[in-house]
């Protein structure tokens, strides 16, 4: 079991950039050109009320926005499941006191 649940997650971010690579062939842009044709549609979508959760994530982040550091996310995602799972109950994760 442990094994699919570390195999889910490098796979959900491989994944992840995977789709960024087909995204980045199939318009020609990076991600920040995308992100910089987009921005007045998307602030337009924020701004509407239909869409609160991304509204108040534009705010957060600012006018600035934010670098998605994929090796940092990794590690801090990768760190938080071992650390969830060494502090887990025994017996809670099958499979847990043989791979620790």
């Amino acid at each position: 079991m442990l094994n699919v649940l570390l195999y889910g997650y490098v796979q959900g971010l491989a994944v992840h950039l995977e789709r960024e690579s087909h995204a980045r062939e199939a318009t020609g842009l990076s991600e920040e050109e995308w992100l910089e044709r987009h921005d007045d549609g998307m602030r337009t979508a924020a701004a509407s009320g239909t869409y609160p959760a991304y509204a108040r994530f534009l705010a957060a982040v600012g006018d600035e926005g934010y670098d998605l550091e994929l090796d940092r996310i990794f590690t801090t995602g990768l760190t938080c499941l071992l650390d969830g799972l060494e502090h887990s109950p025994p017996g809670a994760v099958p499979g847990r006191d043989r791979a620790l």
